[in-house]
């Protein structure tokens, strides 16, 4: 059974932005992940429990604690989660891992953002970027909106 249990209830947020982080195709989302949880100085907010995620235990230097493989982090300023992986999600349980968390994301009012990398022929060519939404981007909380702005409309962007 999946199951997400919240270890810093002091954390406050209101409708979370989550950038989920799975490792994948060109490893997109756990780098970038990665990034926003060392860029922000997030806190690990919650661990996730799968019966898909392997066993493992995981540990980071300089710090003797053990984690669990898949887990939540917070950032208060900017009201946004980051889902950090560092193991992929069996293909079988991918089905609970998801339901698992849409349920969440309704109970916490999160809107996810999911990263992907697009598998190619090795090319000397720098590829595009695009992007999918399926309602209107929303800015995450203190984002200048004229520099998001000018960095979205450079994106091909389709709304379902």
């Amino acid at each position: 059974m999946a199951k997400i249990d919240v270890l810093d209830d002091s954390v406050s947020l209101t409708e979370p932005t989550m950038v989920e982080g799975l490792p994948g195709v060109g490893l997109v989302g756990k780098i970038a992940a990665d990034h926003l949880v060392e860029a922000f100085d997030m806190v690990h907010y919650a661990n996730v429990y799968c019966q898909g995620v392997p066993k493992v235990a995981v540990y980071h230097e300089d710090d003797p604690s053990l984690s669990t493989p898949v887990r939540i982090y917070a950032d208060e300023e900017h009201d946004m989660l980051v889902l950090q992986a560092d193991v992929p999600i069996a293909p079988g349980a991918a089905t609970e891992l998801a339901t698992c968390l849409s349920d969440w994301f309704d109970e916490m009012r999160v809107t996810p953002l999911f990263l992907s990398g697009l598998p190619t022929e090795k090319t000397d060519e720098v590829p595009g970027v695009g992007a999918v939404t399926s309602s209107r981007p929303r800015l995450l909380r203190g984002a200048s909106s004229a520099t998001t702005r000018t960095q979205t409309d450079r994106l091909p962007v389709r709304t379902f």
